[in-house]
């Protein structure tokens, strides 16, 4: 209950916020209304972001129980494993990932070894541009 109070008070100052973006730049079909206790906006964009916070967006196109999340983690490292060659390697997870995916796992790769090095966390930042909370995640594995 705390968390849906707290992502109806982050909606509407989004909300809130867009719309007077709009009213500055005299931007049309934005219709924002804060109603008491939650937050609706009209807003295509704004919606999203609202949604994406409470994490409505996050697989809801189908349920998959703890067990079968197993099996497809399972059968995800049998098939890296499988892999024979850096170049089959690449090929596969640019296959499986976006671009996007893929720099974000070597910025990860980059941060664990300068934190082998034992450099400060705001140094890895510094030379890499990954958050310290990143860093952080990837110093506790």
């Amino acid at each position: 209950m705390a968390r849906r109070k707290q992502l109806d008070g982050i909606a509407a100052r989004f909300c809130d916020r867009f719309s007077r973006m709009a009213r500055r730049r005299q931007l049309h079909g934005v219709a924002v209304q804060s109603l008491r206790g939650a937050a609706s906006c009209n807003n295509v964009l704004a919606r999203y972001y609202i949604d994406t916070l409470s994490g409505t967006l996050v697989k809801t196109n189908r349920p998959v129980t703890h067990r079968q999340e197993q099996q497809h983690e399972r059968a995800l490292f049998t098939a890296i494993l499988a892999l024979r060659s850096v170049e089959e390697c690449r090929s596969f997870f640019r296959d499986l990932c976006t671009p996007t995916e893929l720099q974000a796992m070597a910025d990860r790769w980059a941060v664990v070894e300068l934190l082998e090095r034992g450099l400060p966390y705001r140094d890895i930042h510094r030379q890499t541009g990954v958050s310290v909370t990143t860093i952080g995640r990837v110093a506790r594995s």
